[in-house]
């Protein structure tokens, strides 16, 4: 199953320092790892001789992504999510024809309907995500945990003792729920 959450982790775990409190201080959940990806036409299982299909997706979406506009249909067609912890920042855009006027993605109407008239972001901008896939749903007490170590600036890490900085920590970065670059294309 896939579970997208908003923003890089707040508690100041890197992404390999996630998987090893997921799997391994705290026990929330087995992640799968090895060649999985999710796509928006469903499950695959790479291999030497190419993908194979393994069925459709599964996913959760965090509701502060959802509260922002941001949902599964946001993603390309060709947008692929790898399995074990990732933590990606990717580019908000519109789609352009061949003479450059603007045609917004089905996703980005979604997106942008959340802002004020006049003040939606008219260009490129980052959105950052942190996403991971298990092998199994997870239970609430999980996911609540999993989605306070992402999302809260509050949420401490448990066993700080079994972390090593230079392998599990890094700078927070945390997401407001606002792009990072806003602003008007010129003219608007």
């Amino acid at each position: 199953m896939l579970y997208i959450f908003a923003g890089f982790p707040r508690c100041g775990l890197n992404a390999g320092g996630l998987q090893y409190a997921i799997e391994t201080v705290e026990g929330l959940a087995i992640l799968e790892h090895g060649a999985v990806q999710y796509r928006r036409e469903g499950r695959f299982i790479l291999g030497e001789d190419g993908e194979e299909w393994a069925g459709p997706y599964d996913y959760w979406m965090s509701p502060s992504l959802t509260s922002a506009g941001l949902t599964w249909r946001w993603f390309p067609e060709n947008w692929c999510f790898g399995n074990g912890v990732t933590v990606h920042k990717t580019t908000a855009s519109y789609a352009y024809d061949q003479i450059g006027r603007i045609l917004p993605t089905e996703g980005f109407i979604d997106y942008t309907a959340r802002w004020e008239p006049g003040a939606c972001p008219m260009e490129d901008h980052i959105v950052h995500l942190t996403w991971l896939t298990t092998a199994h749903r997870l239970p609430e007490f999980a996911l609540d945990r999993i989605r306070a170590l992402v999302e809260d600036g509050g949420c401490e890490i448990d066993h700080p003792e079994q972390y090593l900085p230079e392998r599990h920590l890094s700078e927070s970065r945390g997401w407001d729920g606002k792009p990072a670059m806003v602003g008007r294309l010129p003219g608007l």
